[in-house]
């Protein structure tokens, strides 16, 4: 019988296959912007511009089949661009020249985005091989 900690109401009480805990609500506030923000900044750059106002202009010329072609799509007003060598399905955000260092920089610098070196990168391939070998062997021993 597996076993683990749960948390419900501030006290810390044992959870098993026979008894429920409750789930409680996390919330977490995450940093956006509105499309409309998002629109201004991709305005100041004017590649980006350039390409927006040919997605608004009424008369659709040879350069809005080139744009739709290599996988810009407007939405709300707000430029995106599905890529042919992204494993994501989804259009992605186009992030204006201005804007790129300071997000890679962000992201870089955070916290969470650490490297785990060779000997870090090994051992976490080796978890993950043992977990995947652990899950098949105990959905097979919950099957009998």
């Amino acid at each position: 019988m597996l076993k683990g900690k749960c948390t419900a109401e501030g006290s810390d009480s044992e959870c098993s296959d026979k008894q429920t805990c409750e789930l409680q609500t996390v919330v977490i506030d995450v940093p956006s912007r509105t499309a409309g923000e998002l629109r201004t900044e991709q305005l100041k750059d004017l590649e980006l511009k350039k390409i927006i106002d040919c997605f608004e202009d009424i008369n659709k010329s040879v350069d809005f089949a080139n744009w739709t072609e290599r996988g810009y799509v407007l939405n709300q007003g707000v430029l995106y661009r599905y890529s042919p060598h992204s494993e994501v399905e989804e259009a992605q955000l186009v992030v204006p020249s201005h804007e790129r260092e300071k997000i890679l920089k962000l992201h870089h610098d955070a916290p969470t985005a650490s490297h785990y070196g060779a000997d870090g990168t090994f051992l976490e391939f080796i978890i993950q091989i043992l977990l995947a070998r652990y899950e098949k062997i105990y959905c097979r021993l919950r099957q009998n």
